[in-house]
């Protein structure tokens, strides 16, 4: 899939298990992986949990951190997951901002610290790319991506 932000265009790949575990990919045009994100849908607990996220600095501040967040918002919200978790390291002040910009919280915890969110599925509708794509070819999203139909709901 390629994605465009901030007049730059990308592609991502993206896959997941039987286990509802993702990896999602970010390449330039040469084929150079710049970043990536992984998460396990915990569909019992009814929480997402992020692994990782990372990008590589010279293609930071390009928005796409951001769209990795929104795709794992996206396929939390398909599956009628409405929180999100992790963990970073609280000295990394790059990704303290980072969350903190989209609109996570950070609580600490003796020696760890956490981030969360709460997805509102109508307010994230508005503003979620991949969620807006979604919505307006919901048929030929599914076609063209790697998560089967018969998990988005």
């Amino acid at each position: 899939m390629k994605v465009t932000t901030n007049n730059k265009t990308f592609n991502i790949l993206f896959s997941c298990d039987e286990k509802d575990f993702y990896k999602v990919k970010v390449f330039d045009l040469q084929n150079n992986e710049i970043g990536g994100i992984s998460f396990k849908l915990k569909i019992n607990d009814r929480l997402t949990w992020l692994y990782k996220i990372e990008v590589c600095q010279d293609y930071q501040n390009n928005g796409i951190g951001k769209i990795l967040l929104e795709f794992l918002e996206f396929v939390s919200l398909q599956r009628r997951i409405y929180f999100v978790e992790g963990k970073f390291f609280p000295k990394n002040q790059n990704a303290k901002f980072f969350y903190l910009k989209n609109g996570y919280n950070i609580e600490k915890d003796g020696y760890e610290t956490f981030v969360y969110k709460s997805l509102d599925y109508n307010n994230e509708k508005k503003k979620n790319k991949f969620l807006k794509s979604f919505l307006q070819n919901e048929k030929k999203f599914c076609e063209n991506s790697l998560i089967p139909y018969d998990k988005l709901i």
